[in-house]
């Protein structure tokens, strides 16, 4: 049985509802052993009011995170305007007959699947030197950066995200955006957590 995990990360993501072209044809000039293709339905708990929870089944896992602090808008690059935030993730083993069961009695609360098409990299910087990885390459620590296709709701959406190792010194690539980027904006209305963005969807 998988063992139960621990641990923070700090992360930025944005939500839009028209694609991104530019971020898919970046992904697909890198080798193809330098990054993740991949397709999941991922099934999450929305909580009311709760945009600083999330729970979330992934395939044989039950992933709980909790938002540390508030969010905060910062300019990541010219142009990009993303909100930080830091999170506490745990993992746990799961089954089926949880899955099932974990819907708490409040009515408002509700199970959303969401399909997720995603390209992803993990951005090593040392020195003067970046260098890409797929997912869960031993060794490799750095910036996990991905685009994301999705299906919530009956609704198209796209998600630029990063996401980084809290508790590690990690530079954000800004000069990457800026020119994976060029012409686009991303603005903090728009920049969120999975929990807030699900809130949005469900209860607005």
């Amino acid at each position: 049985m998988s063992k139960i995990t621990s641990f923070m990360t700090g992360e930025v993501r944005w939500f839009l509802n028209r694609p991104i072209p530019e971020a898919r044809r970046w992904f697909e000039t890198l080798p193809p052993t330098s990054y993740t293709r991949e397709s999941r339905t991922d099934i999450y708990l929305v909580l009311p009011g709760r945009s600083d929870l999330g729970v979330k089944f992934r395939e044989n896992r039950l992933e709980l995170k909790y938002r540390l602090g508030e969010h905060l808008a910062k300019e990541i690059a010219p142009g990009i305007i993303g909100c930080l935030e830091s999170w506490e993730k745990l993992g746990f083993p799961s089954s089926q007959e949880i899955t099932s069961s974990l819907l708490p009695g409040d009515s408002r609360t509700v199970r959303v699947p969401v399909l997720k098409r995603r390209l992803v990299t993990v951005i090593e910087t040392t020195g003067t030197q970046t260098t890409f990885h797929p997912l869960g390459k031993p060794g490799a620590a750095g910036v996990q950066f991905e685009y994301t296709e999705l299906q919530v709701l009956g609704s198209d959406w796209y998600t630029l995200g990063m996401e980084w190792p809290e508790n590690k010194s990690i530079t954000l690539p800004a000069g990457l955006l800026s020119d994976l980027l060029v012409g686009s904006v991303l603005e903090a209305p728009t920049s969120m957590g999975y929990p807030e963005f699900l809130q949005r969807m469900v209860y607005s």
